[in-house]
């Protein structure tokens, strides 16, 4: 009988990055709580004062709020394992798609920083162009085991992400990417949209909400384990069963893409 090697479950223990904070952006706080605050202030006190004390409330709950995904194996292509979740705030699903590639964490890195180059290998990407760099690189230092060494510093940059989407108008979201460190060696890029960023978008592109990370886990100098989530509402109105198999295609041809990427870079 011939062996089958399973893929590897995600342990249903780790906490980091399987519960993200699903917070909005500073920015996004600030512009709906004007337009909040100017609403109440034109009604009367007898209605203003309770919504005011609605409003901390809910403002404070909601910043502290984490999304926890309860995720289940869903299958096998081309060696990379797809597990998919319900999301909490739309109905289709949330993917996670995991891989281990033959290659240094640091070519990795340097492809996932390339961001205008992301429409060569990222799936169905149309375009990306980065609005806002980090005032300083995150600087990097490996292990003698391929681990990254935490410096306990990160960085953040701002870039638009158009996405070519089958049947239906293009989607598009200004995206803020944060890098860094794990506990356990691992490096992570947590990516978010910015709702109220503005931007001129494509006419007839449609602004989608989405968040998830990257994940590289160096298992030795030369392999590496790379995790790639994303929860991503694309504000269409098309039934799940239409939407889940693409967004799962999605996260296993981006992975692919990364792989023959890297190989390229050899």
């Amino acid at each position: 009988m011939r062996n089958i090697r399973m893929p590897e479950v995600p342990k249903a223990e780790r906490r980091y990055p399987n519960q993200l904070s699903n917070r909005p952006d500073s920015a996004n706080i600030r512009a709906v709580l004007k337009i909040a605050l100017r609403v109440i202030a034109r009604l009367p006190v007898a209605l203003a004062a309770p919504l005011c004390v609605w409003l901390i409330i809910s403002g404070s709950s909601g910043s502290a709020q984490k999304t926890t995904y309860k995720w289940s194996y869903d299958k096998t292509k081309d060696g990379i394992a797809l597990y998919t979740a319900d999301a909490p705030r739309h109905s289709y699903d949330a993917v996670e798609a995991v891989v281990t590639l033959d290659e240094r964490p640091e070519t990795l890195v340097s492809i996932l920083r390339d961001i205008p180059a992301y429409p060569s290998w990222y799936a169905r990407c149309a375009q990306t162009r980065v609005l806002e760099r980090p005032a300083k690189n995150l600087s990097m230092r490996f292990a003698p085991t391929g681990k990254f060494l935490p410096s306990g510093n990160s960085e953040s940059y701002t870039l638009y992400f158009v996405q070519d989407v089958p049947v239906v108008a293009d989607r598009w979201a200004t995206i803020r990417n944060k890098v860094r460190f794990g506990r356990d060696g691992s490096l992570v890029i947590e990516f978010n949209s910015l709702d109220q960023y503005r931007y001129q978008a494509p006419a007839g592109a449609v602004r989608m909400r989405i968040f998830g990370f990257w994940m590289l886990t160096p298992i030795s100098t030369t392999r590496t384990r790379v995790a790639f989530m994303i929860d991503a509402d694309p504000e269409v109105s098309v039934p799940d069963f239409l939407v889940d198999p693409v967004l799962h295609d999605i996260a296993i041809d981006t992975l692919a893409g990364l792989r023959k990427m890297a190989r390229s870079r050899r």
